[in-house]
């Protein structure tokens, strides 16, 4: 499996980013935007700003709770 670059693109002092760089980034958002919500919300509601470190089976099992409210 080849590994994507996923960082935005941003525009430097008197150069704006390109149509392209514009659209490359939109479609980041899109996908960035699903993961950084889930994140916030376990930093959020359960003060879990390190989740991510302390095991998989625990990072899955606080967001199907996130997601489903339960």
């Amino acid at each position: 499996m080849q590994v994507k670059n996923g960082i935005q693109d941003k525009a430097a002092k008197n150069g704006p980013l390109t149509r392209r760089q514009l659209q490359r980034n939109s479609l980041i958002a899109k996908a960035r935007y699903v993961v950084e919500r889930t994140f916030g919300g376990q930093a959020r509601w359960f003060n879990a700003k390190t989740l991510r470190y302390r095991g998989l089976a625990l990072a899955h099992a606080c967001a199907y709770i996130i997601g489903y409210g339960v």
